[in-house]
């Protein structure tokens, strides 16, 4: 059941840090100004995972010692990778050692906890999948999975508001095939909808810290699901699901490993900047969000057109990227900045 009192102790929390937002930012060394590949001028706060983080632990709490029900949550994992991303925002990791500490994590955390594991799939066309004495895909599949989808879902990060609201909207998909969840979830839906208002309105970003706690609970919830309700979601479903930021990150190894550039090594050529640059900041959330979201829900209602759901999405998803907006458009959008 949902729990007024955490609701009231979650946005007093939540104040309370917003309030001190200038003096940790600056003893965390949070604060940024603004670069090359920054649409802001002014001041920005990698403050995100601290807001969010107490409605975690809220959460844990709850879970652990009131609600009793099945943990859909692995706390040692969703703590581990807001420390490393946090630490991430303080003294800037290489990428190659936030994955490799990232590859550790996961290592040790999926051998000790068994609902992490991948021993069973559902697919629309190949049926049920069992992998009992494949321990590659038990063990490896999981960490390569949860790797790809925290660096995607880092990618996203790149204008206002864009990261934030494809997280809820994932979640919100996730809650929709499964409503129990929603009441491990309500206190971080509410939460991560007071940090979409002080996104927009306060420079106060993300960060690491606060992409990783998105993308790992949404990973971690996937696989647990998978676990404790298998065939609760089929294997088309989540590659639909994730596609966009996907791809997207895919598209991108690609085209910086041709031009020899640091494949890890930000840029301004994502999907979203080319959407920005053309369109402006609400258009381009707009394009965005809707390229992410009306294939999951048409193949929800629609499930025997897959096929033609993930070509039309991918031919869209195309036909934005080669266009010229980011050339035509680049030099017009930073001056109107």
């Amino acid at each position: 059941m949902i729990n007024y009192f955490y609701i009231i102790l979650n946005v007093v929390i939540f104040s309370l840090l917003y309030l001190l937002r200038d003096k940790i930012c600056e003893n965390l060394r949070l604060i940024i100004k603004p670069s090359k590949n920054s649409f802001h001028k002014k001041k920005s706060y990698l403050y995100g995972g601290l807001l969010l983080f107490p409605s975690f632990l809220i959460v844990f709490y709850s879970e652990n010692f009131v609600l009793n029900q099945i943990q859909y949550l692995n706390y040692y994992l969703i703590i581990s990778f807001f420390v490393l991303a946090l630490l991430d925002d303080m003294i800037d990791l290489s990428p190659l050692s936030k994955i490799l500490f990232s590859i550790l994590i996961l290592a040790i955390i999926i051998n000790f906890d068994e609902s992490l594991r991948i021993f069973y799939l559902k697919s629309i066309f190949f049926g049920e999948l069992l992998f009992t004495n494949n321990y590659l895909i038990i063990y490896f599949f999981p960490i390569l999975a949860i790797i790809l989808l925290i660096n995607a879902f880092n990618f996203i990060d790149g204008i206002n508001g864009l990261a934030t609201l494809v997280g809820l909207s994932f979640l919100a998909y996730i809650v929709l095939k499964n409503p129990i969840l929603i009441y491990s979830l309500y206190l971080i839906l509410i939460a991560a909808i007071f940090f979409l208002f002080l996104n927009f309105r306060y420079s106060i970003f993300l960060g690491d810290s606060g992409n990783y706690l998105l993308s790992i609970l949404i990973a971690s919830i996937l696989l647990k699901n998978n676990y404790y309700n298998p065939g609760s979601y089929y294997a088309e479903e989540i590659f639909l699901l994730l596609l966009i930021p996907g791809i997207d990150m895919f598209r991108l190894f690609i085209v910086r490993i041709y031009h020899g550039q640091n494949p890890l090594k930000g840029d301004i050529n994502h999907l979203h900047h080319k959407l920005f640059y053309k369109f402006g900041l609400n258009k381009a959330l707009i394009i965005y969000l809707s390229l992410v979201n009306i294939p999951i829900y048409l193949y929800y209602f629609l499930e025997k057109y897959y096929f033609f759901i993930l070509f039309f999405t991918l031919l869209f998803y195309i036909y934005l990227i080669q266009s010229k907006f980011l050339y035509r458009y680049k030099e017009k959008a930073l001056k109107k900045k």
